[in-house]
């Protein structure tokens, strides 16, 4: 085992193999485990932790393809929770485990989920519910044609 290997092992609370392998050292953001191979250059050398333990138990990633994780544990470096996939699994696999920010839980929505099934119910005019709501007429049409918020349009609701 390297040297740099065996310095970012160091860094991880392994237990047993089917659960997570906590990252025990410096954190991007407040989430993902980043690492330092190379100490001298801390700027240019930083690579998150989960994505060297693919390549230390593994090999290289392909081009292409990035480290993701089974287990939706940012810090987690067990090797045995990791997969590849492209951006496009990553998020298909985020909805599918509903951990993105639909409907209300957006920050940059101005309905809720009560306000859109009002609005779907309301009889008046698509410009009068624009007005009244503070919303653009695309966002009144997307709501009635069941467009938008998709979440709420399970098969037993009209």
């Amino acid at each position: 085992m390297l040297n740099v290997e065996k310095r970012f092992w160091s860094k991880v609370e392994v237990t047993h193999d089917k659960e997570c392998w906590k990252w025990r050292a410096g954190l991007m953001g407040k989430d993902y485990g980043q690492f330092r191979p190379n100490r001298n250059d801390p700027v240019l050398n930083t690579r998150l932790a989960h994505k060297l333990s693919w390549i230390f138990s593994f090999g290289e990633i392909p081009k292409g393809l990035q480290v993701l994780h089974k287990c939706d544990n940012p810090r987690c470096v067990n090797p045995l929770h990791l997969f590849l996939g492209t951006q496009n699994d990553n998020m298909k696999d985020m909805v599918k485990k509903g951990r993105h920010s639909r409907g209300s839980r957006n920050g940059m929505a101005k309905l809720n989920e009560d306000l859109v099934r009002s609005i779907y119910h309301d009889p008046r005019g698509r410009v009068e519910l624009s007005q009244s709501y503070g919303v653009s007429l695309s966002v009144i049409s997307n709501i009635k044609n069941r467009k938008v918020w998709k979440h709420l349009w399970s098969n037993h609701e009209n």
